[in-house]
């Protein structure tokens, strides 16, 4: 399984080199393949992720939470934070910062979450030459309070997770990937594909 370490940083500081890249691009033929750095961290309590996209074309239409994020240029984090449930939640932004945020085991039948803890996830997308960025926090006692665990994560942890660049409305509709997932169609919703988050 494709694994990697998130170091812990006191102070959730952006480390110096990115954690992992998204490099893997699959189901188009249109040769668009942006690169995409992801950066993590945690302090013991926080996770932090940050996003760096190198695109020039970038398109945000979408201004409202839960809706149709994935049709503009798009950034995503799935994560399963307990083995012995099969539910993992969909982080999705857009350069706005609009968001989905979902719990289920599966494509369908999603719980919205965004609109009870996206204030939690202190959320901030830029813009820079060449691209756009989005980080957000991802406290673990909120992931606790979702599962509805009395045990929290801390250092040590092994999550399930993978990242994703996605715009499926775009000039050049693509769909990349940290873990390549094994499917004809588009579908990052198969956490059979996920790979390992380790705290360290």
């Amino acid at each position: 399984m494709k694994s990697v370490v998130v170091p812990f940083l006191k102070g959730l500081y952006l480390p110096d080199a990115p954690t992992l890249t998204i490099e893997k691009y699959m189901w188009m033929e249109n040769g668009y393949a942006p690169k995409v750095e992801v950066y993590l961290c945690h302090d013991g309590d926080r996770m932090l992720v940050s996003f760096k996209v190198f695109e020039d074309v970038v398109v945000a239409r979408e201004r409202r939470d839960n809706g149709k994020i994935w049709c503009d240029s798009c950034v995503e984090m799935f994560l399963r934070p307990f083995d012995d449930d099969d539910r993992y939640i969909n982080f999705e932004f857009n350069p706005y910062g609009a968001a989905v945020m979902s719990i289920g085991a599966g494509r369908e039948d999603r719980q919205a979450l965004v609109f009870g803890y996206k204030d939690r996830l202190k959320v901030v997308p830029r813009h820079f030459d060449g691209g756009w960025s989005l980080a957000f926090e991802v406290p673990f006692g909120m992931l606790s309070e979702i599962y509805q665990r009395e045990e929290k994560i801390g250092r040590g942890a092994r999550i399930s997770a993978n990242f994703y660049k996605c715009g499926d409305e775009t000039p050049y509709p693509h769909f990349g990937m940290w873990r390549e997932v094994e499917s004809d169609v588009p579908n990052f919703h198969l956490p059979e594909f996920f790979g390992e988050l380790i705290l360290g």
